[in-house]
C-alpha cells in the first residue's frame, strides 16, 4: 500500500512539474509580450512627440523669417533711399513701428547715435548706445559686425516688460551705415503653441528657457499650480533632474515621463535652437496610444487571469486527485468486514 500511495504522489508531482512548466513558459511569453508592446507605444508616443516638436519649431522659425524679412525690407529701405537724413525719419520709423506691430523699433548709425520708437509712447531722439541696455547693445554691435542676430529675454526697461530684440544691418553702396532693430514679447508665439490640435488634442507644448523657466505657459496644460519653472511641478524625479540639467547644458532633447492624478504622462524637452530656449512638450501617454495602450492591458489582465486560474486548477485538481487515489487504496486493501487492512 505504501509502495502504491508513492508512485501515485510521484506521478501526481510530475503531472503538476509538467503543468507549473506550461504556466511559467505562457507567463513569460505573456511578460515579453506586454514588454514589446509597452515598448511599441512608448516609441509610437516618443515619435509623435518629435515629430509634432518639429513642426512647431517650423512654425516658431517662419515667424522669425518673417520679422527678419520685414527688418531686412526696411532696411534695404533705409540704405538707398538716404530717409535716414531726411526730418521726418523719426514719424516713418514709428509709422512702420505701427504698421508691424513691434513692441519698438531702433535705428542706430555706426557713430552710436540712434532713435528708439515705442508703441503709444514718444520718440527718443539722439539716444547714445552706451546709454541702451546690455542686450540691445549686443545686438546692435552684431549687426554693425553684419550679423543679424536675436538677443535673449530681458526685462525692457522702456516698456517694462520682458522682450527680445532682433537687429539686421543697413548697407549703403556695400558699407555699413547703420542697425536697424525691433523688440517683441515672447507672447507672439503663445497662439502658435496654445491650441487644441497639440499633439492629437491629448498633449501641450510650453516654451522654458535653458535654466527650465517658463517663458510660455500652455493654458491648456492639466498642471494648474502656479510655478515659474518644470524643476518646481511634478514633472521631474530625483532620477530624471540629472538628465535634464544635463541636456539643458549641451542643448539636447531629453525624453521622460512622469506620474500626475493618477494619469501617466511623457515629455520631450526639444531645443529649439535659438538662445537657449526649449519647447516642452507634454502628452498623456493613455490617450495618445489609446488602442496600443488597450491592447496591453487587456493582455495583462489576460494573461494574468490565465496564471491565477491555471494555478486554482492545479491546486483543484491536486486536492481532488489526491482524495480521490486515497479513496481508491483505502477501498482496494480494507476489508469491510474485519477492518484490517
Amino acid at each position: 500500500m505504501d509502495l502504491d500511495e508513492k508512485l501515485v504522489e510521484k506521478r501526481l508531482k510530475k503531472a503538476i512539474i509538467f503543468v507549473v512548466s506550461i504556466g511559467v513558459a505562457i507567463l513569460i511569453a505573456g511578460i515579453i509580450l506586454v514588454l514589446f508592446l509597452t515598448d511599441a507605444m512608448d516609441d509610437a508616443t516618443n515619435s509623435q512627440m518629435e515629430n509634432e516638436a518639429d513642426e512647431y519649431k517650423n512654425r516658431i522659425y517662419k515667424q522669425f523669417d518673417t520679422d527678419f524679412q520685414i527688418l531686412n525690407t526696411l532696411a534695404t529701405y533705409i540704405g538707398f533711399s538716404g530717409t535716414r537724413n531726411s526730418p521726418n525719419f523719426e514719424q516713418r520709423l514709428q509709422a512702420a513701428n505701427m504698421g508691424n506691430d513691434f513692441v519698438s523699433m531702433v535705428y542706430f548709425d555706426i557713430e552710436g547715435e540712434g532713435t528708439i520708437v515705442t508703441m503709444n509712447q514718444e520718440i527718443q531722439r539722439n539716444v547714445r548706445l552706451d546709454s541702451v541696455q546690455e542686450e540691445l547693445k549686443q545686438t546692435i554691435e552684431k549687426a554693425w559686425a553684419g550679423e543679424s542676430s536675436v538677443s535673449r529675454l530681458f526685462e525692457s526697461d522702456t516698456v517694462e516688460d520682458k522682450v527680445f530684440v532682433y537687429a539686421v544691418p543697413v548697407y549703403e553702396n556695400g558699407n555699413i551705415i547703420g542697425a536697424l532693430a525691433a523688440s517683441d514679447r515672447i507672447e507672439i508665439f503663445a497662439d502658435i503653441l496654445d491650441g487644441n490640435g497639440v499633439l492629437g488634442g491629448n498633449g501641450y507644448i510650453h516654451m522654458v528657457g535653458s535654466e527650465g523657466k517658463f517663458l510660455i505657459r500652455s493654458e491648456r496644460t492639466v498642471v494648474k499650480e502656479p510655478m515659474e519653472s518644470i524643476f518646481d511641478g511634478p514633472y521631474l524625479n530625483d532620477n530624471t533632474v540629472d538628465d535634464v540639467e544635463r541636456a539643458f547644458a549641451n542643448q539636447e532633447c531629453v525624453f521622460s515621463s512622469f506620474q500626475y492624478e493618477d494619469k501617466s504622462y511623457r515629455f520631450l524637452l526639444e531645443p529649439i535652437g535659438i538662445n537657449g530656449w526649449y519647447l516642452f512638450c507634454v502628452n498623456t501617454i493613455q490617450e495618445s496610444s489609446g488602442y496600443t495602450y488597450q491592447i496591453v492591458k487587456v493582455v495583462g489582465i489576460t494573461f494574468s487571469g490565465f496564471l491565477i486560474f491555471l494555478l486554482f486548477l492545479l491546486f483543484y485538481g491536486y486536492r481532488t486527485v489526491q482524495k480521490h487515489n486515497r479513496e481508491l487504496i483505502y477501498f482496494a486493501y480494507h476489508d469491510t468486514i474485519t477492518g484490517a487492512d
